[in-house]
């Protein structure tokens, strides 16, 4: 047999063997009808192109009121209050669509319409019936997933979706909420930022119907896990292991999905209200936005501020409120994506916020603020700033400068004296004062905590002025000699208990003048007081 005939055989098997596992040859599969690519979830890839030949398969005819309708719903339920996830580009002649959809993490799918069209409106109309048609509001709310296989291609979806692995934080949150009978709810939302995409994520842990505890962190992450992983941690540091001994009396119900009213919510909240301005019988009746500016702005020096963070849920808009200091403590609220307004949303969550006690907060942090400089230390600190000016111009000719810096509603200032060209002493206070005037005492007081005023006394001949009441109730100090008379070292031991102008022998004969003991002192050389004039050279007789 030659291998002619061998090869023949063997390739009419192989043939015969692969039509029995469906495989076609290449003049049957030419003559298929064409079918659209699927789509494929890269980062970035090629525009989709769509022949308009008549033997193609059309995608499912969708009016262009509900894809268009259904692409920005599904933007709006996985990233509220951001525009740019969906990218509408025309080419030069204005005859073609492109469609571009970015995900925060990178992931991106254009598609494109026809280039016969006389009028952008019907290009726009065509390229989001095509994305519909092919899962586009699903890449939105879901990401990514795995290639389609070929059974794809005759519409069966067989997309797998990836997760991240919870975090040890979220685990742990997760375990404490089940071992002791609260319920947990996850809330994620986007920065209101523009063109930021970050994330962030909130937690309601209930233990009643109507008592819970708020966790958050901002929208600073790249994923959702990131997010729910820093708000556990919060949660953690933030008391809900406490919470484990906290009575329960909590029964799961199904979460209500339907839309409230404001006024619903509002009759809804525990009374009495701590506020007393709010106590109202309609909501529309009390001013809660401006209720709340006017508390934050009004509170100088704390910090304080409001941050709004809104969400969707099932399709209803919600809203997150974090009240913070900056680098301090926070407190978060809540209200469930029940409202159909988004305003109705941010009304609310004051509205609770404000039942939970967050006016008090704020201004016990304002009384706080205020007590920094008292009456005394401002009655010091001008005392101080006269010594000091007029000290320092005898000294070196120039008078001490100030800087005061604001930051935000705070104050922070810093002093200059110059003692002379070389002595030159720097004073600061940080940014925690609510006025400029505040922050001036403070940084004056700072002065008297070392011995600037001593060494300007004793330089200038002057009284030293602007001591504290503890410090002012002594002319000076006891001093006691260190060796003989001729070398006149002095050493501070403590505060002399006899007020000037009396001098140090002007008191009983049976004391120590310079120690307040019963004469004679201690037989210590360095105990002895110093040699009187008229006492000769063997000291006090």
């Amino acid at each position: 047999m030659s291998s002619t005939s061998v090869q023949t055989e063997f390739l009419d098997r192989l043939s015969h063997n692969l039509r029995l596992i469906g495989a076609l040859s290449f003049d049957e599969f030419v003559a298929l009808p064409a079918r659209p690519v699927p789509d494929v979830p890269e980062p970035s890839y090629a525009i989709l192109q769509f022949s308009s030949s008549e033997q193609n398969v059309q995608p499912t005819t969708v009016s262009h009121k509900d894809s268009l309708g259904k692409l920005c719903e599904a933007c709006q339920t996985a990233f509220p209050g951001t525009a740019n996830v969906l990218k509408f580009s025309y080419t030069a002649e204005g005859n073609q669509c492109i469609l571009t959809i970015t995900r925060p993490n990178g992931l991106t799918r254009t598609y494109k319409s026809d280039a016969t069209f006389s009028s952008k409106k019907e290009a726009k109309e065509q390229v989001c019936d095509r994305a519909i048609a092919f899962h586009a509001d699903k890449f939105i709310l879901q990401g990514d997933t795995k290639l389609h296989n070929v059974a794809a291609l005759d519409g069966e979806d067989q997309s797998i979706q990836y997760s991240e692995p919870k975090s040890h934080s979220v685990q742990e949150v997760e375990t404490i909420c089940a071992n002791s009978n609260l319920h947990m709810k996850w809330y994620t939302f986007n920065s209101n930022k523009e063109p930021s995409q970050k994330l962030g994520a909130a937690l309601r842990v209930s233990w009643s119907p109507s008592a819970f505890k708020d966790y958050s962190c901002f929208p600073n992450f790249d994923t959702v896990e990131q997010a729910k992983t820093e708000c556990a941690q919060n949660a953690l540091m933030g008391g809900l292991r406490d919470l484990e001994k906290a009575p329960k009396n909590y029964k799961h119900t199904e979460h209500q999905t339907n839309a409230i009213t404001l006024q619903a919510y509002f009759d809804s909240l525990p009374r009495p209200f701590p506020e007393p301005e709010c106590e109202k019988p309609l909501a529309s009746d009390v001013e809660i936005t401006g209720w709340m500016n006017t508390l934050i702005q009004g509170a100088k020096g704390t910090f304080v501020r409001a941050s709004f963070l809104p969400f969707i849920e099932n399709g209803l808009p919600g809203c997150v409120l974090v009240v913070f200091r900056q680098g301090g403590e926070s407190r978060t609220y809540i209200a469930e994506g029940r409202f159909s307004k988004r305003v109705d949303a941010k009304c609310a969550v004051i509205f609770l916020a404000m039942s939970s006690g967050v006016g008090q907060w704020i201004r016990d942090l304002k009384k706080a603020a205020a007590e920094l400089v008292t009456p005394d230390m401002r009655k010091r600190g001008q005392s101080i700033a006269q010594t000091l000016d007029a000290g320092c111009k005898q000294l070196s000719g120039r008078i001490p400068s100030l800087n005061i810096v604001q930051d935000q509603d705070a104050f922070s200032a810093t002093l200059s004296v110059h003692l002379s060209s070389e002595d030159v002493r720097t004073y600061t206070v940080p940014s925690e004062y609510r006025s400029k005037g505040d922050a001036k005492m403070a940084v004056y007081c700072e002065v008297a905590k070392d011995d600037t005023l001593d060494i300007i006394a004793r330089r200038t001949g002057k009284k030293r002025k602007g001591l504290p009441e503890k410090e002012a109730g002594s002319c000076g100090a006891v001093v006691l000699a260190l060796a003989a008379p001729s070398t006149a070292v002095w050493r501070v031991l403590s505060a002399w208990p006899y007020p000037p102008p009396y001098a140090p022998y002007n008191v009983p004969p049976h004391q120590n003048p310079y120690m307040g003991l019963p004469y004679p002192p201690p037989p210590h050389p360095y105990m002895y007081p110093p040699p009187h004039p008229y006492h000769g050279p063997g000291g006090y007789h």
